[in-house]
């Protein structure tokens, strides 16, 4: 839950940021939404029935 915080918060950083830092911010806010997809998994849950 936290995580989905603060990639909402990192994913309004790029509009304000130019160059190719907005690419990595971007991409970092991605990282950030799949982390509780990947500690579902390794958890042993099926994170598409979530």
């Amino acid at each position: 839950a936290a995580e989905m915080l603060i990639a909402t918060a990192v994913s309004q950083l790029p509009e304000k940021t130019p160059g190719e830092e907005s690419i990595v911010i971007e991409l970092f806010a991605c990282a950030l939404r799949q982390l509780s997809t990947i500690i579902r998994d390794n958890a042993g849950y099926d994170s598409a029935k979530l």
